[in-house]
């Protein structure tokens, strides 16, 4: 008789899916900031957010492979930590922080990836303290459309502006690493703007950020402070704020979508007949779109409506 083996996949998997129900703690953390640009949102929506402070059951918690990624992430993260080091620049990794700030009850809470030295301008004798933020993906995620070919990504710029504004620093550098073909990038942020450092493989074409272009921030950090002390509101009066964007297309996206798709069919020399399925697919009950997709309580805030 053959003994049972034990798999050790499904037992790690259990332990994997068994921590994505934790609680969310009394506070405001800087990965979860958000801001509105004109009729923008640039960050989380605020009902997801108001769901996670409620502690409201995931309908939607991330798989086993999600989870996979962002721990494949988390160790290249620390990987990174240990090239500073040897790099002689890293004066402390996961830099704790908890502060309140005007006009919010809840404090601001999270922590630094790392806080690096560096020297000021060309002296070898004085130098200052910056913040360091370690954003990796793969299959160049962060270059597509409102990606880093134009500059850092703007929900990461309002992660940052907090880190800032609480710990003093002059600014963050904002390092991007691919994680399949190691192509990084870094930004250096302040409380006002941007400014490209590095790329391994600078982007080409039209309009893309080079090496020593810089940009304004479109909003500040107390555009962040303000929206969170109107998500105060909406949990003391225990109320789902509306959504910030619409999980299904409406008719005149739909025809946006199936107009650019047939375009790129018709250069291709290819049939027209996928762009007609895509048109009906996106607009099926069953299709969710960017950035609702990816929430774990979509099915929830589809069934609760506006």
């Amino acid at each position: 008789m053959k003994p049972t083996a034990t798999r050790v996949l499904s037992l790690v998997e259990k332990g994997l899916l068994d921590d994505i129900g934790r609680e969310h703690s009394a506070a405001h953390y800087p990965s979860e900031a958000s801001v509105r640009v004109g009729g923008e949102i640039v960050g989380r929506c605020m009902r997801q957010l108001w769901y996670s402070h409620k502690n409201v059951k995931k309908t939607n918690p991330p798989g086993v492979t999600a989870i996979m990624r962002m721990e494949a992430g988390n160790a290249l993260h620390d990987r990174f930590g240990k090239w500073l080091d040897k790099a002689g620049i890293l004066h402390q990794s996961e830099v704790a922080f908890r502060s309140r700030r005007p006009g919010m009850e809840l404090p601001v809470s999270g922590r630094v990836d790392y806080e690096i030295v560096l020297p000021v301008g060309d002296s070898t004798i004085h130098s200052q303290k910056f913040g360091l933020e370690v954003k990796t993906g793969f299959g160049r995620y962060t270059s597509g459309k409102g990606g880093l070919k134009k500059g850092p990504r703007e929900e990461h710029v309002a992660q940052v502006l907090p880190y800032i504004d609480i710990m003093g620093y002059y600014g963050v550098h904002l390092v991007y690493l691919d994680r399949a073909s190691f192509w990084r990038c870094e930004d250096y942020v302040t409380a006002t703007g941007w400014s490209r450092l590095y790329d391994s493989d600078e982007f080409q074409g039209k309009g893309n950020v080079r090496v020593g272009d810089s940009g304004t921030h479109r909003f500040s950090v107390g555009a962040i402070y303000a929206r969170w002390a109107v998500l105060e509101k909406f949990l003391e009066e225990d109320t789902p704020p509306k959504r910030d964007f619409s999980p299904q297309w409406s008719a005149q996206e739909l025809d946006k979508v199936y107009q650019d798709y047939h375009d790129g069919l018709k250069q291709k020399g290819r049939a027209q007949e996928p762009a007609s399925y895509i048109k009906k697919f996106l607009g099926s009950s069953k299709a969710v779109r960017f950035p609702c997709d990816y929430c774990a309580w979509k099915e929830t805030c589809i069934k609760e409506g506006e």
